[in-house]
């Protein structure tokens, strides 16, 4: 029974020690009084807590609140040239990892290929080369990073930071978090790409004043991060979310999953590829080649090739759009 108590009472001092942290990053420069208004802390908690982040050089004085009368509050703020967090995609088409401040200000971006249908260990090892390589080139000391997160494709098991399964990566039970724990002196996050998406909308983007809201995401697959309550919902198993896969015509185009006739291969970016392709095999008049640096590389075809040739005015590529956006609508 100790150790539980002992166990609750070290819970509720980190969470505390996160709720102040979290309010001086949105909306530092803030006073002591107003954290404590802010998060229904008492002032002596809060002032406890901000003593220890000041001797960790997390947090610093700055300047004074200007006053109606009475003692002048400080205010404290963020040392977000000081800490670091390192940010990572994971996705089909490579690994995007970025480092970034405490302020959420990108310093640093690169893109690897990813090692598609690699084993574990030479997945792990890829991004253990990348992330020294980065920390190495911004002459930053480890201990100045305070975390890490991973998105990446496929059903993840948030409380052990593994990716479980990825039918469209090739991979399984990838270990992210124990592995790179093991190596690197900071925490690890993992989730599913989409869910880390909707956190971004929520904390930066048009979510940002919404407590419930739905995050969808079109691209090599199809998928949505669900915000109840102004937080993540992931699901009983960590699946809230994946849709992809809903039959919407059993006798449809065959899907990278085995099935038939599923969402994503109706609203892909590679479905919507290979209409196009079908279009300039039959001869259908389109602008498409004229948008290529080779105009017969049918390959260097993206998505983005399609929309570009809608914008243009390209009757092929609206038509294809307007099919993607009537699925699952009779």
């Amino acid at each position: 029974m100790d150790n539980i108590r002992r166990g609750n009472k070290q819970l509720i001092k980190e969470l505390n020690r996160a709720i102040v942290i979290n309010t001086i990053l949105n909306y530092g420069p803030v006073s002591r009084t107003r954290i404590s208004e802010f998060t229904d802390l008492g002032l002596s908690t809060v002032s406890n807590i901000v003593a220890d982040l000041i001797k960790k050089e997390l947090i610093y004085e700055t300047g004074e609140e200007e006053s109606s009368g009475g003692r002048r509050a400080i205010l404290l703020e963020f040392n977000c040239n000081d800490r670091f967090v390192l940010g990572i995609k994971i996705g089909l088409d490579g690994i995007v990892i970025g480092l970034v401040n405490m302020k959420s200000k990108i310093l640093s971006r690169h893109f690897i290929p990813s090692p598609v249908n690699s084993n574990e260990k030479i997945v792990l090892e890829v991004l253990i080369k990348v992330i020294r390589d980065l920390i190495n080139k911004n002459h930053i000391q480890t201990e100045k990073i305070v975390g890490c997160g991973i998105g990446v494709s496929g059903l993840v098991n948030q409380k052990k930071g593994m990716l479980v399964f990825s039918k469209i990566l090739g991979w399984k039970e990838v270990r992210f978090k124990e592995l790179l724990e093991k190596e690197f002196d900071f925490p690890v996050f993992v989730d599913k790409d989409v869910n880390a998406l909707t956190l971004a909308e929520k904390r930066f983007g048009v979510g940002k004043e919404i407590n419930n809201f739905i995050c969808i995401t079109i691209g090599k697959g199809v998928g949505a991060g669900i915000v109840i309550n102004g937080d993540i919902y992931h699901g009983r198993h960590g699946g809230a979310g994946d849709f992809g896969h809903i039959i919407i015509d059993k006798d449809g185009p065959l899907c990278y999953c085995g099935k038939q006739g599923c969402l994503e291969a109706f609203a892909s970016d590679q479905f919507i590829i290979n209409k196009i392709k079908e279009a300039l095999s039959n001869r259908q008049d389109t602008i498409i080649k004229d948008l290529l640096k080779k105009k017969e590389d049918l390959d260097s075809i993206t998505v983005n090739t399609v929309i570009e040739a809608a914008q243009k005015g390209d009757i092929i590529s609206k038509k294809i759009f307007q099919e993607v956006g009537r699925v699952g609508i009779k």
